[in-house]
């Protein structure tokens, strides 16, 4: 879930589309499809999905 939280992050400050094809083509692999209804320090999950709908 880093990995998905820190593309995120770097595709919102960039804008570059190679962040968000990262996203799209790992976020099945790295649980980025699971229900999830809480932020942690251990998952970050929800966050990424709150940055990727703004």
């Amino acid at each position: 879930d880093e990995l998905l939280w820190g593309a995120s992050w770097l595709h919102r400050a960039s804008q570059e589309t190679a962040y968000m094809g990262y996203i799209q083509s790992n976020g099945h692999i790295l649980g980025g499809e699971d229900d999830v209804y809480t932020f942690s320090w251990d998952d970050k999950r929800v966050g990424t999905k709150i940055l990727l709908s703004k």
